[in-house]
């Protein structure tokens, strides 16, 4: 490894503050939090969507998968590219805007066509966050300082990935005592409480924030190439890394997107829960297994990288991959409900990494110029692999039990052991790929 001499890394007349910096990444990580729990509410409002519709699982998987993954990937690349580019906060605002609305209008559709366009809407708003939130991250601290505020934006994916059915049981619950006043079904209402504060969040960030290392950008004689065709280039050149690494990220989200999607609905049908305890009793698991995964990879990570190894990310994405197959594994020979909470304490702490370490690794081997868009090219990645294919995969899997009543969680069980151990090979490979890549782009 030799470190990199990208001109952009000059000390930067415009840089903010640290607390302007913090600042920033609260505020980035709120959002951050709110954006999953639109995204998840209708994992947890699974059975009641099913029942108003007429829906089958393939359906719901569609609503939940592909029908919010493809519209993210094909609306995240040019997104990040206006994030790379133009003013990042205005982007931002506006993608805030749009999937807050979405989520409301979600509340209100009659058909499960018009659900669809609601979730496409979501997804292309979402889709601009997490580029944006890498690239203002970067530009807001040096690169000894990124680790922490990165880490910390990052946790709250995992967090929230579980963590969200406790707001969305909350808000399911409150719904219906007010149903009487409302005249919504409790499911409708349910998605307006969950959409409405990030249109308060976007506002305060819209008044609060400005995007000056943009005009530093501006005011430099000589730029560096940011075009597209950079950003194809410099992959190519770096394909070792970024091909398994990439390939590992869609394969372990597969795991966990489609494990967390039907983790409610499971809880319902094998396990005998109602539809708010169900949500209560995830988000319970999954709150703490986030929280812990937050502190344990980011220091895993880092104690590997002071012993000379900048690739620490790569080795804890390997071992977390690894620990969430056999945390699955056991699965089938759990005798009680107690059993199950502390293994699948385990196998979310296994899958919950890829958020906090994924944007660590895109920072100390990208480009600074092109960390939107490497970043929104792993999103499309996660997106059309894990998002859109994990949980159909699911019920695909599941179809080889018929009708059995623990069907679906056999399908979650296999597919997800069976996808980390393929995940954890792809990161192996990109530790050799990254041995000849320059790393710390400033």
């Amino acid at each position: 490894m030799h470190q990199a001499t990208d001109p952009t890394s000059r000390p930067n007349p415009y840089m903010p503050s640290r607390a302007q910096g913090w600042y920033v990444v609260a505020l980035m990580t709120l959002l951050l939090a709110l954006s999953f729990t639109d995204r998840m509410v209708l994992a947890l409002l699974a059975e009641p969507v099913i029942a108003a519709f007429n829906l089958s699982d393939g359906q719901l998987a569609l609503l939940i998968g592909a029908g919010f993954s493809v519209v993210y990937s094909v609306g995240g690349l040019p997104l990040a590219d206006r994030v790379d580019r133009g003013n990042r906060i205005v982007v931002v605002v506006l993608g805030v805007a749009v999937w807050c609305l979405m989520t409301i209008g979600s509340g209100f559709a009659t058909s499960f066509v018009g659900l669809l366009i609601m979730r496409a809407g979501v997804a292309l708003g979402e889709s601009v966050l997490t580029p944006a939130a890498v690239s203002l991250i970067a530009d807001h601290f040096p690169p000894e300082r990124r680790a922490a505020p990165t880490a910390l934006y990052g946790s709250m994916a995992s967090i929230m990935s579980t963590g969200s059915f406790l707001i969305a049981g909350a808000a399911l619950a409150f719904s219906g005592d007010i149903e009487h006043i409302t005249h919504l079904e409790p499911w409708r209402m349910t998605l307006v409480l969950v959409g409405a504060p990030g249109l308060v969040v976007g506002i305060i960030f819209a008044l609060t924030v400005r995007d000056r290392f943009r005009r530093a950008d501006r005011d430099k004689p000589a730029k560096s190439d940011i075009s597209f065709g950079a950003v194809l280039h410099h992959l190519s050149t770096s394909k070792g890394f970024y091909f398994p690494f990439y390939l590992g990220m869609g394969l372990i989200t597969m795991v966990s997107t489609g494990f967390i999607s039907w983790l409610p609905t499971m809880l319902i049908r094998s396990h005998g829960f109602n539809t708010d305890s169900a949500g209560l009793w995830a988000g319970s698991v999954g709150l703490p297994a986030g929280i812990t995964a937050a502190f344990l990879w980011p220091f895993i990570a880092e104690r590997i990288r002071r012993r000379g190894r900048p690739d620490g990310s790569l080795f804890a994405l390997v071992f977390a991959s690894l620990l969430s197959g056999a945390a699955l594994a056991a699965f089938p020979w759990l005798p009680n409900m107690n059993f199950v909470a502390v293994f699948l304490y385990i196998a979310l702490i296994g899958l919950a990494p890829v958020a906090v370490l994924v944007p660590i690794a895109l920072q100390t081997y990208g480009p600074r110029l092109m960390r939107a868009r490497l970043t929104s090219i792993y999103l499309i990645c996660t997106s059309l692999i894990g998002y859109a294919l994990g949980p159909l995969a699911i019920v695909e899997v599941a179809g080889f039990w018929g009708k059995q009543p623990d069907a679906l969680q056999y399908g979650m069980i296999s597919t997800g052991v069976v996808l980390a151990i393929a995940s954890a090979i792809c990161f192996g490979l990109s530790i050799l790929g990254a041995r000849n890549m320059p790393s710390d782009h400033g």
